[in-house]
C-alpha cells in the first residue's frame, strides 16, 4: 500500500469552545429581560411583525423544551411554540460579541482558530503542566466567559481536533469532557460514525451498509477496504476513529499567513465548483506569495456555509515548499473531508502559511509530492 498521506502528530492537547444557545444569549445579553424565556431566532427576509416564512437559526435552551430545533421553519415553531418570542437575527450583533470571544480567548493562546460565529479551537498543548491541567485551563475559559461576557460554553479538550469537538457535544450545555491521549480512542469506539464533523449522512450510510455504525467499528475495519471504498477520505476516517488526526490549529490572528475568500455566486453543495473556487483562491494566493519570495508549509481550506457555520481543513508539509503542486494537491484531497452533503456552501477560502523566506530554504527542500509524512 503506498505511503498514508496523513501523518500521525505527536502529543497535543487541543480545546474546542462551543458557545451554547450563542445568537439567544446575544439577545439576552442586549435584553436581560429575555432570560429563562422560550426565545427563538430565526433568519428571514421578512420584519418579526410581518413573519410569514423563515426558519430558526438557534432557540434557547427553554424552546427547545417545546421541540424545537435549527433550521425548523417559522410555521411549525410557532403551531409548537406558540408564546415563544421570535427575534428576527441580528448578525451584525452577533458578530460583535463573537469578536469580544476571540479577543478574551486570547488570553489563553495566540494558537486560536474560530470555527465559526461561536466555536473555536485552541492549541494549548504549551501551556499545560503537571501544576496547570487541562481541566484547570478550560475551567478558567468557561468561567471568564461566564463572569465577563455572561455567555455560557462547553468545552471539549482532547489530542485532536476532531475529537475536541466530539468531546465538547457530549456535554450540553454548560458541559466539560476532557479525553486523555491514552483515552482517546476508547472514549470515540461506542459513538456512532455520523457524529464525525465530514461523514455526511451519504457516507454514513454507505459505512452502515458494511455493517460499520461506531466508530469501534470503523477502527477495527480494514484500512486498505476503506481505501478502496471511499480513497483518501477512507484512510481518514479510519484514523479519525482511531484518535489520529493531524488537522492543526490555524490562527486567524497568525501573521506568516496569506489568505483569500470569495462568496459564491450561488450556494451550491456541488463538489466541482466549490473545488474550481478553491484552486482559483489558492493560485492568486500563490502567486502573490510567490511574488514576495516566501514558501509555505501549510495548505487550508475554509468552507462557509448558508447557516453560517464553517469548517476547516489542513495538512503540513515537514519541510518549506515553492511549488504549485504542493497546494494543488492536498487541495483536492482535503475538500473530500468535508461534509457537502447535508447543507449549502455560501463562501470558500484559503491559506497558506508557516511562511519562510525562500533564499533561507535553499538547502532544505521538500520538492516531490512524495514526501510527505
Amino acid at each position: 500500500m503506498s505511503k498514508n498521506l496523513f501523518p500521525v502528530l505527536k502529543k497535543r492537547t487541543i480545546i474546542h469552545v462551543d458557545l451554547n444557545a450563542f445568537y439567544p444569549s446575544c439577545e439576552v445579553i442586549r435584553d436581560n429581560s429575555l432570560k429563562g424565556l422560550p426565545l427563538i431566532i430565526i433568519m428571514s427576509p421578512e420584519p418579526i411583525g410581518e413573519l410569514t416564512r423563515g426558519v430558526i437559526a438557534s432557540c434557547s435552551y427553554e424552546a427547545r423544551s417545546y421541540g424545537l430545533r435549527a433550521a425548523m421553519s417559522y410555521v411549525q415553531a410557532k403551531k409548537l411554540c406558540p408564546d415563544g418570542i421570535f427575534k428576527r437575527a441580528d448578525f451584525d450583533l452577533y458578530t460583535s460579541i463573537s469578536s469580544d470571544v476571540m479577543q478574551l480567548l486570547q488570553k489563553f493562546t495566540s494558537k486560536i482558530e474560530q470555527a465559526s460565529i461561536d466555536e473555536a479551537y485552541l492549541d494549548v498543548t504549551d501551556k499545560i503542566s503537571d501544576s496547570y491541567t487541562a481541566a484547570d485551563l478550560s475551567s478558567d475559559i468557561k468561567n471568564d466567559l461566564k463572569l465577563k461576557l455572561n455567555l455560557i460554553c462547553s468545552i471539549g479538550t482532547a489530542p485532536t481536533k476532531v475529537s475536541a469537538k466530539i468531546a465538547s457535544d457530549y456535554q450540553k450545555p454548560d458541559g466539560l469532557t476532557i479525553i486523555s491521549f491514552k483515552d482517546v480512542k476508547s472514549f470515540l469506539s461506542p459513538l456512532k460514525v455520523g457524529i464525525v464533523p465530514g461523514i455526511g449522512p451519504k457516507t454514513e450510510k454507505s459505512l452502515n451498509l458494511l455493517k460499520i455504525t461506531t466508530l469501534g467499528d470503523l477502527s477495527n475495519y480494514s484500512r486498505e477496504k476503506l481505501m478502496a471504498k471511499f480513497g483518501k477520505i477512507g484512510i481518514w476516517m479510519w484514523k479519525v476513529a482511531n484518535g489520529i488526526d493531524d488537522d492543526e490549529v490555524i490562527s486567524d490572528y497568525e501573521a506568516k499567513s496569506r489568505s483569500a475568500e470569495h462568496t459564491l455566486l450561488d450556494e451550491t453543495s456541488d463538489k466541482t465548483i466549490i473545488l474550481n473556487e478553491l484552486l482559483l483562491q489558492a493560485r492568486e494566493v500563490y502567486d502573490k506569495l510567490i511574488n514576495e519570495n516566501l514558501e509555505y508549509r501549510t495548505v487550508g481550506i475554509k468552507i462557509l456555509y448558508n447557516n453560517f457555520n464553517s469548517v476547516t481543513r489542513s495538512y503540513s508539509y515537514k519541510l518549506p515548499r515553492s511549488d504549485w503542486i504542493g497546494v494543488n494537491t492536498p487541495i483536492e484531497k482535503l475538500i473530500d473531508r468535508i461534509d457537502l452533503d447535508s447543507i449549502k456552501v455560501r463562501k470558500v477560502g484559503i491559506k497558506l502559511s508557516d511562511l519562510s523566506n525562500s533564499n533561507s530554504n535553499s538547502e532544505i527542500k521538500q520538492s516531490s509530492i512524495s514526501d510527505w509524512a
